[in-house]
């Protein structure tokens, strides 16, 4: 730990990210957007986990 020039405030070092070790592990959301030539827009959430790299599910 540090103390910065402000009085009280304390940051703590950042580790990085944690690589997942098993699978279930880790999970992560994404949220997709794009449109048709039309112009109408739509979103996505896409579910992935992050051991096997696959995408679980595209939710509209």
């Amino acid at each position: 730990m540090c103390k910065s020039a402000e009085a009280g405030s304390v940051h703590l070092p950042h580790a990085g990210m944690v690589m997942p070790e098993t699978i279930n592990h880790r999970w992560r959301l994404d949220l997709v957007t794009n449109a048709f030539t039309n112009g109408r827009r739509f979103r996505v959430l896409e579910v992935f986990e992050d051991f096997s790299q696959k995408c679980m599910a595209h939710v509209p």
